[in-house]
């Protein structure tokens, strides 16, 4: 479930799909929605150890992926230590895929705290 609206909408389980994928990669354990109602942090998961936000960049005929990298760069850089950022590739050509990463570099993302999945 989406945890703003309570409901399971694409963006939900997409990200459901990618943690659960994570886990099973041994990234990250107990993933959990948090509960905003109780004041937790408006991340997409809550893991034994911090948070977990999750990305999964589109295709670039939908945005290009620049501002897709440049997105997720500025937030990498307002992390505290305890957010993890999970990055799922899965819709990325190869080629998109290394791309993508460069730029991240690039724009100065935290790479220390990003974890890829589908590369």
């Amino acid at each position: 479930k989406d945890p703003q609206t309570g409901r399971v909408n694409s963006k939900s389980r997409s990200e459901a799909q990618t943690i659960l994928q994570a886990e099973k990669e041994g990234l990250l354990k107990k993933a959990q929605r948090p509960d905003l109602s109780k004041g937790e942090p408006n991340l997409d998961f809550i893991v034994e150890g911090g948070y977990v936000d999750v990305k999964t960049p589109i295709r670039p005929e939908y945005r290009p992926l620049h501002l897709q990298a440049t997105d997720i760069a500025t937030k990498t850089k307002h992390y505290s230590s305890d957010i993890r950022v999970i990055i799922d590739m899965k819709n990325l050509s190869p080629t998109e895929k290394a791309v993508f990463t460069e730029l991240l570099i690039t724009k100065g993302a935290n790479m220390n705290i990003i974890k890829f999945l589908n590369n």
